[in-house]
Formats: C-alpha cells, structure tokens, sequence
C-alpha cells in the first residue's frame, strides 16, 4: 500500500511539474513578439530625435535615388554634424573619403573580409551607421583576420575634425580608446549582414537555423519629400534596391497620409518632416517578393502602383499586413499587437487553469483507484461457522 501511494505521489508530482511548466510557458513566452517589437521601434525613434535635437538635422538614409545628390547630402550632412571637419561638401569629395574608407576599413563581410564602400549604404545600414559607428575592421598584420575589438561597432573617431579616420597607432594599445561609443543599445547577435557588403543591418529578432530576417528600415523626410517632388522621382524611394533581396523580403516604401491620383503634386506624407522606421513583423517579411514602385497608405495599406499610380488602389497583401512603423502602434493593416497579444494571453490562461483541473481529477481518480481494498479470492464459499466443514463430512 505504502509503494501505491509513493508512486501516485510521483505521478502526482510530474503532473504538477508539467503544469508549472505550462504556466511558465504561458505568462513569460506567450507574449507577442509584437509589443517587444513596436517597443524597440520606439527606442530607435528616440535615438534619432536625440540625433537630431543635438546635430540640428537628421541623418540621410541614403535612399537617394540620384547618386550624385546621394554624395552630396552625405558630404554636406557629415559638414553639418563635423562643422570643423574639412572633408568637402561635393561629389568629387565623397569620392575622396570614399577610397580612404576602402583602404583602412576592411572588414567581416561573406566568406572573407570586404573593404568598406559608401556608395553601399542602404536605408537598413544607414540606420546602424549613424546611431553606431562603422563595423569593426579586421587586423591587417600577419596572421590577422579577425577583428580588432570584441564589438560588432567602431564607432566614430573622437576627433571632431576627422571623425572618420582610424587611429592605427593608438588602436594598437586600445581599439576602442580613439572610438565613439554608439547612440543605440545595438544587441550584438541582431547586427547582421544579408548582403555581404560589411555594413551592418539590424533584425528584430535573432536568425533562427541562419534564415535571414528583413531589418529594420530607416527613410528620412528630406528624401521621401524631395523624391515625390522632383521629375520621374515619384515612388522610385524604396529598399531594398538589390534584386535577389527584394525577392527574398519583398519591398518596402515610405508610407503617405494620403493621396489623389488625379492630382500626383498633391501627396500628403506621414512624418513630412522627420522620418520613418518600418519593420517587416512577425514574419519576416515586407511584402510578397516584388519590386515595384508604389505609393502606399498608412494605415490600411492601399497602394498605387507604379509607373503611373494612376489607380485603382490595391490591398495590401498578407506579408504586408503585419507591417510595423513609428508611426503608429498598430500594424500595417490597422491591428493592435497589444490587445490580440493580451486575448491570447487569456485564451493561454484558460486553458493552463482547464489543464490544472483535469490534472487534480486525474490525481484522485488514480488515488481512489489504487486505495480501494481489494477482494480476498478463495477457491470456494466461505464456512458458515468456522472450524465447520461445508462439505458434509463430521
């Protein structure tokens, strides 16, 4: 009897074990991914207006679909941040910083090292290199290739006047020594590289099994505003550029308040005068794989495709749908994280408290059943009287 009940005591224990893992499961790991998400968006907005409220100015995404205008805003941006700095403020100047660049920075990119190249900067990298500084570059002695300092960032120089340069002598004693700290808490194992060029990208969440994750997206006004202003420059705004990316996570635009198809001067932008962060959601993903240009409305998602943006309006597709901005704290679609995350949260619990009621119905079945005296078998009646025999013999 005492083993019946050590073991039913067991069983017992292992249910309720079960049951707390459940629970645990339920109140730490059923959270959406979503509200973590939208919150981190708000961290990277607010590193951005710190940006700007001590620069004066927001960084360009380097979305510029004219290249030359792409140099210039850089040159005169770095101008505006470095004002003692005497890089220049002309193409034929980027061009200039842009081989020194290629020859001191070599760094982790593919199978090997790659030398770094401004003219690669993309909205996603853009976003990392304002708020973090450049990649960590490789030691070039012999025997090196690997990288100077533990960080994936570098940061600046701390010289004002040459901000982008490279101590090499000083690096030598301490890598980080000469170097800006980041402007951004940047989670280490999210700073990726999907397209091998050695500028970091950023994913909201970590790769699983090395799938590759659509990053974080940066566009400022100055170049979303000045795209739909100028000749055959509307919708031509997008990331990512790159064919084979665009089929992998599909495009993503600035997003409009609104917009007349019959009048394209007349196109309200969301965040005129600032900026915008997308990210892909929970899946991934901008949208089906595509690269067309488009003008798109936030919230709902309605596009204009190009190259007339003449209408009807199309819906956004499912990739699309769960979409998240700065500009809002729903997605793409007009859906609230926070409220389908807190309905299934409640559906969890529900069903952690059904599944702790069958465990304790289960438990006193099992007690019950185990506890219950069993019969003594014989192989015929009992005597009537004892010591008597039931067969008839004296």
């Amino acid at each position: 009897m005492v083993l019946r009940i050590a073991v039913v005591l067991c069983l017992i224990g292992m249910l309720f074990f079960l049951l707390l893992m459940a629970i645990w499961k339920t109140l730490v790991g059923s959270h959406s991914l979503e509200p973590a998400i939208l919150s981190e968006i708000d961290q990277l907005h607010n590193a951005l207006q710190a940006y700007k409220e001590k620069h004066l100015v927001y960084p360009p995404c380097m979305a510029e679909p004219d290249l030359d205008v792409r140099k210039r805003q850089f040159m005169e941006h770095l101008h505006k941040v470095y004002p003692s700095s005497t890089y220049g403020e002309l193409p034929a100047d980027f061009d200039k910083l842009n081989n020194y660049i290629s020859a001191n920075y070599k760094v982790p990119g593919g199978s090997g090292t790659v030398s770094l190249d401004l003219n690669r900067l993309d909205p996603a990298e853009a976003l990392v290199f304002w708020l973090g500084g450049f990649p960590t570059p490789v030691s070039t002695r012999a025997g090196g290739g690997q990288p100077i300092a533990p960080s994936r960032l570098f940061g600046f120089n701390k010289d004002s006047d040459s901000p982008l340069k490279r101590s090499l002598v000083s690096e030598g004693i301490d890598p980080l020594g000469t170097r800006t700290d980041a402007r951004f808490d940047f989670r280490q194992e999210r700073l990726v590289d999907i397209d091998e060029d050695g500028w970091w990208e950023y994913v909201p969440t970590p790769q699983n099994n090395g799938s590759a994750l659509a990053p974080y997206v940066y566009f400022d006004w100055a170049t979303y505003r000045r795209a739909s202003t100028s000749p055959d420059g509307l919708g031509t705004v997008l990331y990512p550029a790159d064919p084979m990316l665009a089929d992998m996570f599909g495009t993503v635009v600035p997003f409009a308040k609104s917009y007349d198809p019959s009048r394209k001067d007349w196109l309200q932008w969301q965040n005129p005068d600032s900026f915008q962060i997308v990210c892909g959601g929970l899946d991934g993903l901008y949208s089906a794989p595509s690269r067309i240009s488009r003008i798109e409305i936030f919230p709902g998602g309605e596009s204009y495709l190009g190259p007339t943006f003449a209408g009807p309006p199309v819906e956004c597709d499912e990739m699309e749908a769960d979409n998240l901005t700065n500009l809002a704290h729903t997605t793409l679609s007009g859906d609230d994280p926070g409220a389908e995350s807190s309905s299934k949260q409640w559906i969890n619990l529900a069903f952690v408290w059904f599944l702790a009621l069958g465990t304790i119905l289960l438990a006193i079945l099992f007690l019950t059943l185990l506890m219950k005296p069993t019969e003594r078998k014989t192989n015929g009646p009992e005597p009537r009287f004892p010591g008597v025999p039931t067969d008839g013999s004296p």
